[in-house]
C-alpha cells in the first residue's frame, strides 16, 4: 500500500516488489481513496529496467518479456488488473507513475491510497460464487470457467445489492482475445442476467475463459451452468399455450417458462394476423382466414421460436418442415409478410437446406452437406458416362459412312463389268 499526498501537476514513481507470479495470477492495483483532486494518468512499467543517474527516468526494455511486447501500460485511474498476457510470469517488480492534474480547496496536493496485490482467477466451472465489489471506487473480481465444445453453457449473474455490474468474458489464450471471441454485458439489479456462451448448434465460446466482474458498491452471485442443467420440462400449468404442441425439454429455467409461453402466444397472433391479411381462399371468396393446418403450423413455429427444444444444453432452431407447412398450406411466404430473413430456404432451420433459391428444391436432404457428399460418386459416374456415349455415337456414325461408301463403290464396279462385253 502507498499513500499520498502528491503536489499538483507532478508525477510520483513507486516500485512494487511482487511475489512469484503464476499463469493464473493477476497484478491488481486499486485506489482506495483519491481526495482533494484528480489523477491525470497512472502508468505501470515492468522490468528489467535501466535507471538513469541523471533524472532517475525509468526505461523499460523488452528483455525478459517472452509473451508480451508491451512493457508499459496506461491504466484506469481507479483500479486496474494485469494478467499473464502482460506480466508473462517473468517479472518480480513493477514501477507505477502516478500523475496529478490539480488539487482542490486551496490545497496544493492530492491525497491517495493505492493498494497493490497479487490475486488469482477462481474456477467456477459448474458451480457458484458470491462477489462483493465494495466501496464507491471501481473494484474488480476475477473468475475462470471451462466452456465445453459438445454442450451448451451459460453464465448467470444476479445482483442482490447495488445497481449494476459489468461482466467481461475473454479467452485465457492471449492470442485469441478478439471481439469475436469475447463478451461484455452490463447486468442490472432485479434481473436474472443470463449470458449464453453457446445456446445452439453453432460456434460459440469454447475452452478456458476468464470472467472479470467490475462495479462500484455492488454485491451478488455468479453461476456457471452446462449441459442438461440448462434444459427444462413443460407442463400445462407452466406453459398452457405451448405444452400441447411441444414435447421433451426446452432451453431455459423453470422460472422463465411462463414468460416465454406468454411471448410465444403473442408471437403466434402477430404472425397469424400477417398471414391472414395476405391469404386468398381458393375461388377468391368466403375466406375468414388461413386454413386450420396453417394455424397449427404457426402455433408450433411460435412455440419452437420462443422455447427451443433442448439437448445437452443446446437449443434447436424451428423445424424446416414446420416452416414449409406454413407456406404450402397458406400459399403465403415469410417474404410476402416482409420477413424474408425467416424464409424457409435459409440455412438456420433444423433439418433444413444448406442453401437453395426459392422453389429450387422441396426436399432439404438433397441440398444438405451430408447428402451432397454421398451423391458426389453418382455425379462423377454421370460425368464419365456422357463422354463414353458420345464416343460410341461417333464410332457408329463412322462405321455407317464407311460401310455406305464401300457399298456404293462395289455397286459402281459391278455395272461397269456388266456393260463391258455389250459394247
Amino acid at each position: 500500500m502507498r499513500t499520498g499526498p502528491i503536489p499538483s501537476y507532478s508525477t510520483r514513481r513507486t516500485s512494487y516488489t511482487l511475489s512469484t507470479l503464476g499463469p493464473d495470477d493477476i497484478i491488481y492495483l486499486k485506489f482506495d481513496n483519491i481526495d482533494y483532486g484528480l489523477l491525470s494518468s497512472v502508468v505501470v512499467f515492468k522490468g528489467p529496467v535501466v535507471t538513469s543517474s541523471v533524472d532517475t527516468t525509468i526505461v523499460a526494455t523488452d528483455a525478459g518479456s517472452p509473451c508480451s511486447v508491451c512493457t508499459s501500460l496506461e491504466l484506469s485511474r481507479e483500479a486496474s488488473w494485469l494478467d499473464a498476457c502482460w506480466h508473462c510470469t517473468a517479472i518480480d517488480t513493477i514501477y507505477v507513475d502516478i500523475s496529478i492534474e490539480d488539487a482542490y480547496l486551496q490545497r496544493n496536493a492530492v491525497d491517495y491510497t493505492l493498494t497493490e496485490k497479487v490475486v488469482s482467477f477462481k474456477d467456477i466451472t459448474g458451480s457458484s460464487a458470491s462477489f462483493d465489489l465494495e466501496g464507491s471506487i471501481l473494484s474488480y473480481d476475477f473468475y475462470s470457467v471451462n466452456l465445453p465444445s459438445d454442450s451448451g453453457a451459460k453464465i448467470l449473474v444476479e445482483v442482490t445489492s447495488g445497481s449494476v455490474v459489468n461482466v467481461q468474458l475473454m479467452p485465457k489464450d492471449c492470442s485469441k482475445r478478439t471481439p469475436t471471441n469475447s463478451r461484455s454485458v452490463d447486468c442490472l439489479s432485479g434481473f436474472r442476467c443470463e449470458i449464453f456462451t453457446t445456446k445452439s448448434n453453432t460456434v460459440g465460446l469454447v475452452g478456458e475463459y476468464r470472467i472479470i466482474l467490475s462495479g462500484e458498491d455492488v454485491q451478488g452471485t455468479i453461476t456457471s451452468q452446462t449441459g442438461d442443467s440448462l434444459c427444462t420440462g413443460l407442463s400445462s400449468d407452466s406453459a398452457p399455450f405451448c405444452s400441447g404442441v411441444l414435447s421433451g425439454t426446452v432451453l431455459g429455467e423453470s422460472g422463465s417458462i411462463t414468460q416465454k409461453d406468454d411471448y410465444a402466444e403473442y408471437y403466434y397472433y402477430n404472425l397469424l394476423g400477417q398471414f391472414n391479411a395476405l391469404y386468398s381462399a381458393p375461388g377468391g371468396c368466403g375466406s375468414t382466414g388461413v386454413p386450420d393446418e396453417t394455424e397449427a403450423a404457426l402455433k408450433k413455429y411460435a412455440c419452437q421460436t420462443a422455447m427451443p427444444a433442448c439437448n445437452k444444453g443446446l437449443g434447436q432452431t424451428p423445424d424446416y418442415s414446420v416452416c414449409t407447412d406454413i407456406e404450402k398450406s397458406s400459399g403465403v411466404t415469410f417474404t410476402d409478410i416482409g420477413s424474408s430473413d425467416l424464409e424457409c430456404n435459409h440455412n438456420f432451420y433444423t433439418g433444413g437446406v444448406t442453401w437453395v433459391g426459392p422453389g429450387d428444391d422441396e426436399n432439404p436432404a438433397n441440398t444438405s452437406p451430408s447428402s451432397q457428399t454421398s451423391e458426389s460418386p453418382n455425379l462423377l459416374l454421370a460425368l464419365l458416362i456422357i463422354p463414353i456415349i458420345v464416343i460410341i455415337l461417333i464410332i457408329v456414325l463412322i462405321v455407317y459412312f464407311v460401310t455406305k461408301e464401300s457399298g456404293d463403290a462395289a455397286g459402281a464396279g459391278g455395272n461397269y463389268n456388266a456393260q463391258g462385253p455389250a459394247q
